[in-house]
């Protein structure tokens, strides 16, 4: 069974916003849900993530979150590589995300590399997922 990935609308928010915090990763969203993609398996959403364009040139990867039985199936990196898609599309230079420490791995390997935030490119540094004192 392949995987298919959708894109979210309002009446998604409330499983958006369960992944979210079951991962670990937040409280969730919060405004308009855009711009959020998900996976399911039958009629439950088991992973989604966002993107946030930033200065018409770097895509952010959002909120990668997989619910945990579903972890180690492909749902995590289908999505990964859907939103890299989608940035390219709309004209992203650069991919960034910033992510938990024990996620690390599964961007690793789709070739994301991890730095110091004083070391990030200037068009990525000033995404306010950057600046924040953490």
């Amino acid at each position: 069974m392949g995987i298919h990935v959708s894109r979210a609308d309002t009446r998604h928010r409330a499983s958006i916003n369960r992944l979210i915090r079951e991962a670990r990763i937040g409280s969730g969203i919060r405004g308009p849900v855009r711009d959020f993609w998900f996976v399911r398996r039958g009629n439950r959403m088991v992973a989604c993530g966002g993107i946030d364009m930033h200065k018409n040139t770097v895509a952010v990867l959002t909120s990668l979150a997989v619910e945990k039985p579903f972890r180690g199936r492909g749902f995590g990196g289908a999505l990964i590589l859907h939103r890299a898609k989608v940035g390219r599309d709309r004209g992203a230079k650069t991919l960034a995300l910033c992510t938990p420490f024990w996620n690390i791995n599964i961007f690793r390997r789709f070739g994301f590399e991890t730095c110091k935030r004083a070391e990030l490119p200037n068009d990525v540094r000033t995404f306010w997922q950057f600046t924040a004192r953490q």
